[in-house]
């Protein structure tokens, strides 16, 4: 992982979105010539950001799947199984 990569994941939501539209900006100023290129990277980057939310919405619908399914109540504690052990041996 990269410093770049770690920087990302900590920072909010928001303030990727904003970051997004603060390059998108600077990439307007330089590309009014060439918009056909400017119209690239906005898909580009829109293409990215939707992807990265749609695979933050499956991990979250895939953790409230197995915690429906396996309830803490019958998650054996760590306690249990090492008292369990030292009955076997």
């Amino acid at each position: 992982m990269t410093v770049g990569q770690s920087l990302a994941k900590r920072v909010d939501v928001s303030e990727k979105v904003g970051y997004a539209t603060a390059l998108l900006m600077a990439l307007f100023d330089q590309a009014t010539d060439d918009t056909e290129y400017f119209c690239s990277i906005v898909k580009s980057v829109y293409s990215v950001m939707r992807t990265s939310f749609e695979s933050r919405a499956k991990t979250l619908q895939k953790r409230k799947f197995w915690a429906s399914r396996f309830p803490q109540q019958v998650r054996p504690k760590m306690g249990r199984i090492r008292q369990m052990r030292r009955v076997s041996m």
